[in-house]
């Protein structure tokens, strides 16, 4: 097609009397502030060290859970005959093979649920929520690094010294916040449904 002679001008969406013409193909329009029903979970106060060793105490309770149903899983398929050994392994293990189990286990619970979800069990029912210092989903790195982190010995102790933060939290560039408390906040001067 030949176009020479015709004016080419791009349509702006608004008429010679500067009423604008709705474009039904328009993309929406969003306001650039935000509302204070969205607030952002870097807003909202980091968790209490009370709320931190109720994180700890279900998130313990659930690896050991976690580690019995792995076990009995194992005992269950060598029990139908897809896997030989499991139940000698699990009883003839010595100290350091039967921590290296619960280690990946632990391991492995951490990842995936702060990962998944930025919450463990423990975080979920307390209402925290694992985000980076910046207010932003942690990486699979910082999630990996705050795992580890957890081996360390003496670790549960690092929140001894009057701070929230562990060493978990520290090394990882990651923090802990109460959403609970965060939306509470908002909903007592109605700005959270």
């Amino acid at each position: 097609m030949n176009f020479e002679g015709v004016p080419m001008t791009r349509h702006s969406g608004v008429d010679e009397s500067n009423s604008e013409i709705e474009n039904p193909y328009a993309p929406p329009v969003a306001p650039l502030d935000v509302p204070d029903r969205q607030l952002a979970e870097s807003q909202f106060p980091i968790a209490s060290a009370g709320k931190r060793f109720g994180n700890l105490l279900i998130d313990r309770l659930a690896c050991v859970l976690l580690q019995i149903c792995v076990g009995a899983g194992l005992g269950l398929l060598e029990r139908f005959g897809l896997i030989t050994g499991a139940v000698a392994w699990f009883q003839d293990s010595s100290w350091l093979e039967s921590m290296t189990f619960g280690l990946a286990v632990t391991l492995a619970y951490y990842t995936a649920c702060e990962r998944v979800g930025g919450r463990t069990l423990g975080k979920l029912l307390t209402g925290t929520l694992v985000i980076t210092t910046e207010g932003t989903r942690p990486t699979l790195k910082q999630i990996v690094g705050r795992s580890l982190s957890r081996c360390v010995p003496f670790e549960p102790f690092s929140f001894l010294g009057g701070s929230p933060s562990g060493w978990h939290d520290k090394w990882s560039g990651t923090c802990v916040v109460d959403v609970r408390a965060g939306r509470a906040a908002l909903r007592s001067i109605g700005k959270y449904s």
